[in-house]
């Protein structure tokens, strides 16, 4: 477990659940789509903090979600995006050798006309 999960800004009710609700949106979410969403809460009590009647621990809150982003592994899914970039690798290999193999047909086609004869 993070030590973002261990902690929790103003009450216990997101520790109290079995599962928090970022562990749920992170295992829904695209890495990409939950990374934006640290990030936008992020940001969102940065800017909001000092401003917000009785929103005294806003910047508490946004170094919790800084917290959690740092703890966040920058390739969540690595093998399905490793297994994405293989599959487009394999793709453009194959379509690169039906180019070139229609290419050397050609050659050989060209090489076998026979240009002493008058068409």
């Amino acid at each position: 477990m993070n030590k973002a999960n261990t902690t929790q800004i103003d009450g216990t009710h997101y520790t109290d659940m079995p599962i928090q609700p970022w562990d749920m949106m992170e295992t829904i979410l695209t890495h990409e789509e939950f990374q934006g969403f640290l990030k936008g809460n992020y940001i969102k009590y940065a800017m909001r903090a000092g401003k917000k009647i009785g929103a005294n621990s806003d910047i508490q809150k946004a170094m919790h979600y800084k917290a959690k982003l740092d703890e966040t592994p920058v390739f969540l899914n690595y093998k399905e995006k490793l297994i994405e970039h293989l599959q487009a690798i394999f793709e453009y290999q194959r379509l690169y050798d039906e180019q070139n193999n229609e290419l050397i047909r050609l050659a050989d086609a060209v090489v076998a006309v026979d240009i002493s004869q008058p068409f």
